[in-house]
């Protein structure tokens, strides 16, 4: 064990028979960053989570929109935080519980929190 944390170093062989880092599935889209005025509106619930507790639009230093963050407050305490983005595919404009991918606009939250 060459690093004493019980991991040995991988060899050559094994580093090339790796699998590469995925690719991108076509039908996946691209990210439509500032959102444009005819976009669809955003979704008012997660999938999954329900209702948001809170919501922070991202702008860039011009005041347009790049992304948002819903926070979810569950019964036994626990918070999340989840990123929703455009997208366009072949199908046209959505919105996706998704990160701008790197590298990443400069934006902060204006105004600092919006109702949900």
């Amino acid at each position: 064990m060459a690093d004493g944390l019980g991991f040995s170093p991988l060899s050559r062989d094994r580093i090339t028979a790796a699998p590469t880092v995925a690719t991108r599935a076509a039908d996946e889209g691209e990210l439509v960053s500032p959102v444009p005025a005819d976009a669809p509106p955003p979704p008012t619930q997660h999938f999954k989570h329900g209702e948001p507790t809170g919501t922070w639009i991202y702008r860039d230093a011009s005041g347009a929109e790049h992304c948002r963050i819903l926070r979810f407050d569950f019964p036994d305490g626990r918070k999340e935080f989840c990123p929703l983005t455009l997208w366009r595919n072949a199908k046209g404009l959505h919105w996706r519980w998704k990160a701008i991918p790197t590298p990443r606009p400069l934006v902060r939250p204006r105004p600092a929190r919006v109702p949900s």
